[in-house]
């Protein structure tokens, strides 16, 4: 997996993009362990190498920063949307597409970035299509955006409340760049926790009381909990037990190119 060491490996990389880089889409299913189905789809955009006979990715979080750095974010953005919807277009069974939420991450370059506008239009584009469905398109914001620009993140959820399927998400809490204000900042429809929050290095979980704490808190603000990252049944257990019936992570399934995603069946989770 391609890991950046400097600046100039993020600016060699970006000068060429699309002559060396394809962008793909990669999809993860959020199962709803209530009723054992697919309950929405984790879009994730990647970069995959033209030019080696050994696919070589760049990690998400590598990804979007190296995104960021080369001024690229909007238009990395489109083509991840465009290819959410050619999902759409050639599924062969498009009634499994129906009532799903697609999530998609945004960083704060979306927000300081002076195409915003372009990057609210092409979400309405594909809530439109994703509407035809009843799908939602949910927009993922990373924890790490500071608090100051929640003005920004009010301004982007203004521009997109022509379309009624969008919604917000708190993506990555927990996962060592929390913003506990943003919760209280901005009524986010889902919370995604990574499970390392709980359980950092080994199977105990690190904090009882404030685990019990944040779940009960967040409930009470009618807030959709979305664990990530589960990969065993004895975590899996945990948060079943504390009354959360949805996750993510490779229990369920691993990323899988979207052109090659058929997860929409139903789940066994053991």
């Amino acid at each position: 997996m391609k890991q950046f060491n400097d600046e100039r490996d993020y600016h060699d990389m970006f000068d060429d993009i699309f002559e060396k880089w394809n962008v793909t889409t990669f999809f993860q299913p959020i199962i709803d362990t209530r009723v054992n189905r697919v309950y929405g789809i984790d879009a994730t955009a990647w970069l995959q190498s033209k030019g080696s006979n050994c696919t070589d990715f760049i990690s998400p979080h590598d990804f979007l920063t190296a995104a960021e750095k080369s001024g690229e974010i909007i238009s990395i953005t489109k083509e991840l949307l465009l290819q959410i919807q050619d999902y759409l277009a050639n599924h062969s069974d498009i009634d499994k597409c129906r009532d799903l939420r697609f999530f998609i991450k945004i960083s704060p370059l979306h927000l300081f970035s002076e195409n915003i506008m372009e990057f609210a239009e092409d979400c309405i584009q594909t809530a439109k299509k994703l509407d035809k469905l009843n799908a939602k398109l949910v927009i993922e914001v990373n924890s790490r955006i500071p608090f100051d620009l929640i003005h920004k993140l009010k301004l982007l959820s203004a521009l997109l409340t022509i379309q009624k399927n969008t919604f917000f998400a708190l993506g990555d809490f927990g996962a060592g760049h929390s913003n506990i204000e943003m919760l209280f900042g901005f009524d986010f429809d889902y919370i995604k926790i990574d499970k390392s929050m709980f359980f950092p290095l080994t199977d105990k979980v690190i904090m009882h009381g404030f685990a019990d704490d944040l779940m009960s808190g967040l409930s009470k603000q009618n807030t959709a909990i979305i664990v990530s990252g589960i990969d065993s049944v004895y975590h899996l257990q945990y948060f079943l037990n504390k009354n959360v019936s949805l996750f993510q992570g490779e229990l369920f399934k691993a990323p899988v190119a979207y052109k090659n995603f058929n997860g929409l069946d139903y789940f066994d989770y053991g």
